[in-house]
């Protein structure tokens, strides 16, 4: 298919069962034409499929004022469950082995493919819109310009450092961009690193000695939150990477912190882990967070955290292929809404919401990986 060629669409109001999915045995391919062999798109309308792989959403709950039930309006095949989203473009970031693709998906029954770059496909995918950066980690971290999407650039590929026991490399868990793309914070099997200047300047060691495995910036761009193995969600100032310095150290989960986010204002943090929790925080006062509240998810590991362009909903993405939807216009009370689950994922890896309030949940379907598209009413 050549580029810029819209995906076709399945017949209205049918969904695909497991043995019409490609790489399971039989069945109809009813679905899908590719965007270079692999990326592919079906649309779906909810509440017109059948069987036990139709897509399901659980009613939210009475108190929750996401009082109308989402439903799933679209996928697209992958080769992984990561993906990066640029807000300002609409531009989406796929994997289709080797190759890193940039979709245009305003229409998301007809996404086009404007860009391909070469090897530049790993793992996670997150874009950072305001920083003009691609990035993909698994292991290493792969940095791509993207001032231009319609003409990807790789700027470096970053590596841990040598560890001091057996002389192997440290593997990169996460890699996040402070908002001016000055700062390139790095997550290691080991410690945290901090790139000044971009990829410019000299690394400088946040910290050694313990296992990093999720970064996120505050919107201000000053300080940086690391969940720590263990437990720990350690806060740093780093408006000089230099002389980074602790401004606090957040306990209540126990086991692996995986994830966490701000709400774009920056008052509210929230992190999720192994222990089936998300915690939220009241930010306000970075030298001194608050614990508000504490959501017991019962779906497995949280793997994946992201709140709307209001920050009054937070999406949580569990190993159980969930993505639930809680309301957090009182943070401290909040109210759990509909949990979404598709019959195309088993772990929910990556939740990002779009400007018009849609949910993309990326998540594992086995034997391909699919991002699926979620209407949340009242959110748009």
């Amino acid at each position: 298919m050549t580029r810029g060629a819209a995906v076709t669409v399945t017949a209205h109001g049918q969904y695909p069962s497991a043995a019409d999915t490609p790489g399971r045995a039989g069945g109809r391919s009813r679905l899908l034409a590719a965007i270079g062999g692999a990326v592919v798109l079906a649309a779906l309308v909810a509440g017109c499929g059948s069987g036990k792989d139709a897509p399901q959403t659980a009613a939210p709950a009475p108190s929750s004022t996401l009082s109308a039930v989402p439903h799933e309006i679209g996928r697209i095949e992958a080769d992984s469950q990561y993906f990066g989203y640029d807000p300002k473009t609409g531009y989406l970031a796929v994997c289709d082995q080797p190759t890193l693709k940039i979709l245009d998906i305003s229409q998301l029954d007809q996404p086009r493919e404007i860009a391909g770059f070469g090897n530049g496909c790993l793992g996670r995918i997150t874009w950072f819109s305001s920083a003009k950066r691609l990035i993909s980690v698994d292991g290493v971290v792969v940095v791509v310009d993207v001032a231009d999407p319609r003409q990807p650039r790789q700027l470096d590929q970053v590596s841990g450092w040598l560890m001091p026991v057996d002389g192997a490399m440290a593997l990169t868990r996460d890699a996040v961009f402070n908002p001016s793309g000055s700062v390139l914070a790095v997550a290691e099997s080991g410690g945290v690193m901090l790139h000044p200047g971009g990829l410019d300047g000299t690394p400088k060691t946040l910290f050694k000695g313990r296992d990093a495995l999720a970064l996120a910036f505050h919107p201000a761009g000053r300080t940086l939150a690391a969940g720590i193995k263990g437990g720990d969600v350690v806060l740093w100032d780093v408006r000089s990477a230099g002389s980074a310095r602790k401004t606090a150290t957040l306990h209540g989960h126990r086991g692996l912190v995986q994830t966490i986010t701000f709400s774009p204002d920056g008052s509210l943090m929230a992190t999720g882990g192994a222990d089936q929790t998300v915690i939220v925080w009241n930010t306000a006062d970075l030298a001194k967070p608050v614990k508000l509240a504490t959501l017991d998810m019962h779906e497995g590991t949280v793997l994946s955290l992201a709140f709307d362009s209001s920050g009054k909903t937070l999406a949580a993405g569990t190993a159980f292929g969930t993505a639930t939807l809680w309301n957090l216009t009182d943070p401290a009370a909040p109210a759990k809404g509909a949990v979404l689950k598709s019959g195309y994922t088993q772990e929910a890896y990556a939740v990002l919401f779009r400007a018009d309030g849609t949910l993309i949940v990326g998540g594992n379907g086995g034997s391909r990986d699919y991002l699926v598209f979620w209407e949340i009413p009242g959110l748009a």
